[in-house]
C-alpha cells in the first residue's frame, strides 16, 4: 500500500517526466524527442495501469498463499483417509467384540443357572 501511495504521489509531483529504461527521471518536452524508447501514456492512465499491476500482484500473493493452503489441506485429508483405511487388528474389530460379548453372556448365564441349581440342591427342596 505504501508502494502505492509513493509511486501514486510521485505521478503527481512529476506529470512531466518519464521513467528512463535505467530508472532515471528525465524530462520530457513538447517538441522534443525523448531521450529513450518506450510508451508515453498520460496520468490517469498510469494510474490505472499502476492500479492494475498492484491488483495483480496482490492477487499473485493470495493464489501462492491459497495454493500453499489447499496442498496443506489435502496432505492432511490425505493422512485421515490412509489411517481411516487402515485395516484393524483382530481383536479392535466389530465383530470380534460381537462375539466377545455374546460368549461372556453366555457364560454369565451357565453360571447363573448352574448357581441356582446348586442353591435348590443345598436347601435340599431339589431331591
Amino acid at each position: 500500500m505504501t508502494r502505492l501511495v509513493l509511486i501514486a504521489a510521485l505521478a503527481l509531483l512529476l506529470p512531466a517526466r518519464a521513467l528512463a529504461g535505467e530508472g532515471d527521471v528525465v524530462p520530457v518536452l513538447k517538441d522534443k524527442p525523448a531521450p529513450f524508447t518506450g510508451l508515453l501514456v498520460p496520468e490517469a492512465r498510469f494510474t490505472q495501469l499502476l492500479e492494475a499491476e498492484i491488483k495483480l500482484s496482490e492477487a499473485e500473493a493470495r493464489l501462492k498463499a491459497e495454493q500453499r493452503f489447499s496442498v496443506s489441506l489435502e496432505d492432511m485429508y490425505k493422512s485421515k483417509l490412509a489411517e481411516a483405511t487402515k485395516p484393524l487388528a483382530w481383536y479392535e474389530s466389530a465383530s470380534f467384540h460381537h462375539w466377545l460379548g455374546f460368549t461372556i453372556g453366555a457364560a454369565i448365564a451357565t453360571l447363573a443357572i448352574y448357581g441356582g441349581s446348586q442353591m435348590v440342591r443345598a436347601s435340599g427342596n431339589g431331591h
